[in-house]
Order: C-alpha cells, then structure tokens, then sequence
C-alpha cells in the first residue's frame, strides 16, 4: 500500500514539473516611490525635521558637508557632555549604573526650553547633573543651530539620554 501511494506520488509530482508554458512570463521592475520626511506632530510640537539641530562648534561647522557637520557637531556634544558632567562623592559613593533621559524642547533661536525628566528621576541628582549640564551647553558655546523644514527655522522637542556607571 505505501509502495502504491509513493508511486502515485511521484508520478503526479513529475508531471507538474515537466509542465512547460507556451508564453515567456515577462517580469517588470516596479520601483517604490520615495518617501518625504514626514512631520510627526504631538501635541503640536514636531520631533522630526528634514534638517534636525545641531550643538554649535566652529571647527565643525568649516566641513563641506552637511552630514559631515552633523557627525562632528554630535561628537563634540559628547565630548562637551563628558568634559562637564560632575559626579559628586555622593554618587561615586555607591556602585551605580543610572540612565537619565531628558527631554526638551529647541527653539528657533537655538535656545533650550522646557526641560524634562522622561526617565531616571529616582536618581535626583543624577538627573539634576544633566539638567546643568544640559543649559551649560547654551551658556558656553552659544545658542544650538536650529532645525529646519522646507527653508525655515522651526522649533523642536529632542531627547538626550545621559548614562552613568560607577563599579
């Protein structure tokens, strides 16, 4: 009974595939329209510009290119971030591995309004650390250079997580 069953299977199987088409079947390319960056808006404030902002430095701001400015405006933020940000004894006295993120808000005039802990405020001072850190990067180098959408100068609400480990 299986030898039966095995060979209808396969006498059926080598018939399906020795089925040849009459007609070529022609393939076509379909390209997917691109995308526009697209606005996304909560509570009226947009998180995502075609140009985001950028932690003003002179040096970097001489580079040909836009994304090129971007990469080193970003590294010297961190660079800024981790010459300026104080560990008190307090903190250095326990072991801690603590993330703090903040969320803000970029105006057009490149300053920064309305600070906000979205996550690590059980670690106050922690938190406060990076709220000074956070304004010292205005107070020190200047207002940040602004987003923009289609040409114009537009406010922003940017997130920046802080981490800290002591072991």
């Amino acid at each position: 009974m299986k030898f039966t069953f095995l060979f209808i299977f396969l006498l059926f199987s080598c018939h399906l595939q020795a089925q040849e088409t009459e007609k070529p079947i022609r393939t076509i390319k379909v390209h997917p329209k691109p995308k526009s960056v697209e606005v996304i808006n909560r509570a009226s404030m947009i998180i995502i510009a075609e140009e985001m902002p950028m932690f003003r430095d002179t040096n970097c701001l001489k580079l040909p290119s836009l994304k090129e400015q971007k990469a080193c405006a970003d590294q010297k933020l961190m660079q800024f971030i981790s010459r300026n940000l104080y560990c008190s004894d307090s903190l250095r006295a326990n072991t801690i591995d603590a993330t703090v993120i903040l969320s803000y808000t970029l105006a057009t005039d490149g300053s920064i309004n309305n600070i906000q802990v979205l996550r690590g405020s059980q670690n106050v001072l922690f938190a406060q650390e990076c709220i000074r850190v956070l304004k010292l990067t205005v107070e020190q180098n200047g207002p940040w250079i602004p987003a923009r959408q289609r040409g114009q100068v537009i406010p922003i609400q940017m997130n920046l997580p802080f981490r800290l480990r002591i072991r």
